[in-house]
């Protein structure tokens, strides 16, 4: 939530003035953060993967091949809104080109992090 909720206040509040504003020097701060949220939601979502993927061998069942398509798409979804997060708060020549189109890749990111989400709401009711 941290990674959403940031972004969707960067997107609503802190972006439309400008991104040298948005950040007003607490960039590494917010890269820090990003970083962490970032592994966090990587080791909890390779845990839940194989905890449920494991619970449904061990009761004689297969996760329906469903699951596992929507669960690449959230997985390919997440690295996105991980990257832009990354490359948004980065120092680089690069960051400093995609920041110079700031209020884009913050859309794309909290759309993404809004279909993933909704992947997350679904793929529950998958594997019960």
């Amino acid at each position: 939530m941290i990674l959403v909720g940031g972004l969707f206040f960067m997107r609503t509040v802190l972006a439309p003035a400008g991104a040298d504003a948005c950040y007003a020097g607490r960039r590494a701060v917010w890269a820090k953060w990003a970083g962490i949220a970032t592994a966090v939601l990587l080791a909890t979502g390779f845990y839940n993967f194989f905890l449920i993927h494991n619970l449904a061998k061990a009761g004689g069942d297969e996760l329906p091949s469903t699951y596992h398509m929507l669960f690449g798409i959230k997985f390919l979804l997440a690295l996105l809104v991980m990257f832009l997060v990354a490359i948004l708060a980065g120092k680089t020549t690069a960051a400093e080109r995609f920041r110079g189109q700031m209020p884009r890749w913050l859309n794309i990111a909290w759309l993404a992090s809004i279909v993933i989400i909704v992947l997350a709401a679904v793929l529950r009711t998958l594997h019960s």
